[in-house]
């Protein structure tokens, strides 16, 4: 466990996290504890408890084993590998059976809620030993001492003094933003272990979110385009409610389509929609091109390339590429992207013997069409192109 890293994310990444841990992630927990400290056990209390632990479907419990589950905690149950043991016993889903470590831990959790739950994401956290397969008391034991590892681990958390200050700071800030919303925050509900197994669980999401969206940005113009920048227009196309086809000039497709629903695919992050905005400009304008001053090459070009058009509403007239640019933003990330189709163009036309259009006669109609060279955007793509 990297103590020091946890800590230091822990504070990084507190207001996210408090966004993460909204309301309803503590209404069924506090229903949960309630009932269980009065002794209920009514259906109303197993169907929460089964859909806030993640108990149902084919990666849960089947009712055999709930039922057992259930048993077990009614009786308060403490000794992890004899619940470990007794849920194994009974088949599951495809007659498998199985060792249910974070089941196991929820319900020694609910019994004394100092002690925390075992889960995939804060074993991450916590750089926790791995579960591993083999027999069945191997397993047993592995899995026991990784309880005992998690256990520690919250121990040596809740000793430093900073996690501790945290942890109050935290229950603070969630008190007085709950108030405004009129939620009850009780807090005698939520020990510190809870706290704490809440927070880390939400970092752990966030860290990957954060590393995704960092090897996102760092992914090369030319990287996107050759490997995803066609299945995300396939996506958008096969969304799209009014591409439609012109016999002989391809798919046309009203600027308007360009929408948080047809491209709702591409916002696992604002790099994502950039680069795809990017490309859909520089494909768009490789295209008018062609059909502008190429005529006599364009059938050729279009049946390699099937490169759609983006018309104002359904006019037949074409949108300016720069146009899809500016919904895009970002000019830093612009001035890569008119780099590489600087080069892929030049490298396209180098390898493709149209009757007509070479890269020179192409670079030269672009640098001299007032349109193409026009605006921020515009002026970017032709300084490229007088330097390539």
């Amino acid at each position: 466990m990297n103590l020091e890293q946890i800590i230091s994310d822990l504070i990084k990444y507190k207001a996210e996290i408090i966004k993460r841990l909204a309301a309803s992630h503590w209404l069924p927990y506090f229903l949960v504890r309630e009932k269980f400290s009065n002794n209920i056990f009514d259906p109303e209390f197993k169907n929460c408890f089964c859909r806030f632990y993640i108990m149902n479907g084919p990666m849960g419990l089947n009712n055999f084993q709930k039922n057992e589950f259930f048993r077990l905690l009614s009786v308060k149950e403490n000794d992890l590998e004899k619940i470990l043991r007794t849920l194994y016993e009974i088949p599951g889903y495809g007659d498998s059976h199985k060792l249910f470590l974070s089941f196991g831990t929820k319900l020694l959790h609910t019994i004394d809620n100092d002690l925390p739950i075992y889960d995939r994401n804060i074993a991450d956290v916590l750089e926790l030993q791995n579960q591993v397969t083999g027999a069945l008391e191997t397993r047993i034991k592995n899995r026991t001492d990784i309880y005992k590892e998690l256990i520690n681990n919250f121990i040596l958390l809740l000793k430093d003094q900073r996690v501790v200050d945290f942890l109050q700071d935290i229950r603070n800030e969630i008190h007085r933003e709950y108030a405004q919303n009129n939620f009850e925050w009780k807090n005698n509900l939520v020990s510190d272990v809870k706290l704490l197994d809440s927070l880390l669980w939400a970092l752990y999401t966030i860290r990957k979110e954060s590393e995704k969206n960092q090897t996102s940005q760092n992914m090369e113009p030319k990287d996107y385009y050759h490997k995803n920048f066609r299945a995300d227009f396939a996506e958008f196309m096969a969304k799209s409610k009014m591409a439609h086809q012109h016999p002989g000039e391809g798919v046309y497709i009203p600027i308007q389509d360009l929408n948080k629903k047809t491209i709702s695919h591409l916002k696992t992050d604002p790099w994502h929609t950039m680069r795809f905005l990017y490309c859909l400009t520089f494909t768009i304008l490789i295209d008018q091109v062609m059909y502008t001053y190429f005529k006599g090459d364009y059938e050729k070009f279009q049946s390699i390339t099937l490169y759609p058009k983006i018309e104002y509403g359904i006019t037949n007239m074409n949108a300016r590429p720069w146009d899809i640019a500016q919904r895009a933003g970002g000019l830093t990330t612009f001035e890569k992207f008119a780099d590489f189709f600087n080069q892929d163009f030049k490298e396209f036309f180098e390898k493709q013997n149209f009757p007509s259009a070479n890269w020179m006669k192409v670079r030269k109609v672009m640098l001299n069409d007032k349109d193409v060279c026009s605006g921020s955007f515009g002026q970017i793509f032709c300084d490229k192109l007088r330097q390539s």
